[in-house]
């Protein structure tokens, strides 16, 4: 029988190896543990768990936040952006076998795969105290919510959304629920995706982990982040009914406060990772184990003896992104700031994206120097930000809305306005539904959510208003895929496309793929 050799950190395979000491360690790989010692302890479910976190720490950012955001109309392109993602930004180009929109669905597909392997051999794990209990439940419910999280993600990005007139004939993702390395799944019905990620995680993880009350700034699954997911998830099913109560229950509790309306608070929050905040924020640890970066600041010194500090970020945000937040909105400040950035020898004032800019703490060059980036220079590192009870004030908002309840639809965007130092919207109608959805789009701007809502809200992606230089000139932006590039609602690619690998090797899909997208 050939074994199957699972990658682990490298910690636990560490620990798991001196825990080996009969076997013959120097045939062991170095970065693997035999399938038929990996799993057999309540220790051995600890260090599963570990694996499991550092495997969702590690698509938090990067290509899983900036893809879709890049797709979007928020930004606009640099001219020295080298080429990156620029299918994504350019729409036409964008085919199945780019190597980003592969990239991210096979990340997501490993960890499910790991979770698959894992689940059932904790339940075959006996339990010889209350305590070894605990540890596997657990470490089960752990594994539920992030397959949850996981096939969530992957559903938002490749298959239609999901509407209850359709979702029995509508094709979703490959439901894959029991380990097998050499399977290849069909796509299952949005219908049978969104009930396997409700019916049976989400209630399994709420289940297991009814126990583990939330706190601001926790790092690990607690019952409060589930239900967290559960609203957003419900949120994008316009299940308004289920988005509100979920979302309530978390507002409602007072776990997490929002932000006092002052400009330091909000920044010790994005700047420094200290919030009441936070649902569930993810802790980082130099060096071994940082998440993906983002390119939005691009703070450099590679200038530095010539010209001085400058930035080269590859993207930059549009003017009407910068409109959209009043002079006295706490954000302002915080996500945007006026830097020198320096392109083909030009150097350029602009609005660069700080709101990432990341932690002093991660910084490895620091001094004053380096003032004007604040005393060190960004590198965007901070602890991924996974839910926040502002996005649940903007969950409640909207589907009170949806439900037909404008005055508790104005209560939940008036408090969370005030936090940010805005004065009340008395609106009804059309013009409350705007400012719900301009809200949410200062609130989340550049976390990975605007592609999504433009679609689910059936509106065109349309580039405009970028940053000009006196008489309208742009300079220092890439022009290939035009700055008034418009996509017309419910276009082929706001539906990512199934990679071209898995088609070409899995016939299972062959004829399955999404429509509109070539190789």
């Amino acid at each position: 029988m050939n074994k199957i050799y699972l990658k682990t950190i490298p910690g636990v395979i560490m620990m798991l190896l001196m825990m080996m000491s009969s076997c013959n360690l120097d045939r062991l790989p170095s970065n693997a543990i035999p399938e038929h010692m990996s799993l057999k302890t309540v220790e051995h479910v600890k260090f599963w768990e570990a694996g499991f976190m550092a495997g969702l720490r590690t698509v938090q950012k990067g290509i899983f936040e900036n893809l879709q955001d890049v797709q979007a109309d928020q930004l606009n392109a640099s001219i020295g952006f080298a080429n990156n993602m620029v299918d994504a930004y350019a729409w036409e180009s964008f085919k199945a076998a780019n190597e980003d929109l592969g990239s991210v669905w096979h990340a997501y597909y490993n960890r499910i795969k790991n979770i698959n392997y894992a689940l059932p051999r904790f339940s075959q794990i006996p339990a010889k105290t209350a305590e070894d209990r605990a540890i596997i439940d657990r470490a089960t419910g752990v594994g539920h919510f992030l397959r949850a999280y996981y096939y969530f993600n992957l559903s938002i990005r490749y298959a239609k959304p999901y509407n209850a007139e359709t979702a029995e004939t509508d094709l979703g993702v490959p439901l894959v629920l029991i380990y097998d390395q050499y399977g290849m799944p069909a796509r299952a019905t949005n219908k049978a995706v969104y009930e396997h990620i409700l019916n049976v995680d989400i209630k399994e993880a709420k289940r297991l982990l009814g126990a583990m009350d939330g706190r601001p700034m926790a790092s690990n699954i607690t019952k409060d982040a589930v239900l967290a997911l559960e609203a957003r998830i419900k949120l994008y099913m316009s299940d308004w009914k289920g988005a509100l109560a979920a979302s309530e229950a978390l507002i409602s509790s007072g776990t997490y406060t929002l932000s006092t309306p002052v400009e330091e608070s909000f920044r010790l929050m994005w700047h420094q990772s200290l919030s009441t905040e936070e649902i569930l924020q993810l802790q980082i640890q130099r060096p071994d184990e940082l998440p993906n970066t983002s390119n939005y600041y691009g703070a450099t010194t590679v200038y530095e003896q010539e010209h001085g500090l400058r930035n080269n970020p590859d993207y930059l945000p549009s003017q009407w992104m910068v409109n959209l937040y009043s002079d006295a909105d706490i954000r302002k400040k915080v996500y945007f700031e006026k830097q020198n950035c320096f392109y083909q020898g030009e150097t350029y004032l602009l609005n660069v994206i700080s709101k990432f800019k990341g932690d002093v703490d991660f910084a490895t060059l620091i001094g004053s120097v380096y003032s004007v980036w604040g005393g060190y220079v960004p590198n965007s590192l901070t602890n991924p930000k996974v839910f926040r009870i502002a996005e649940q004030y903007l969950i409640a908002a909207e589907a009170a809305y949806m439900s037909g309840d404008a005055d508790r639809a104005v209560k939940y965007l008036n408090q969370l306005r005030y936090s940010r130092r805005l004065g009340r919207v008395n609106a009804t109608g059309n013009k409350l539904l705007r400012e719900i959805r301009d809200e949410r789009t200062r609130e989340l701007a550049f976390e990975g959510f605007r592609l999504w809502d433009l679609r689910r809200w059936n509106m065109p992606m349309k580039r405009h208003s970028p940053q000009t230089l006196s008489g309208g000139a742009t300079p220092f932006l890439y022009n290939g895929a035009g700055l008034d590039l418009e996509i017309p609602a419910g276009h082929d690619k706001f539906v990512w496309a199934i990679p071209s690998n898995d088609i070409k090797t899995n016939p299972n899909i062959a004829n399955q793929q999404n429509p509109g997208w070539g190789l």
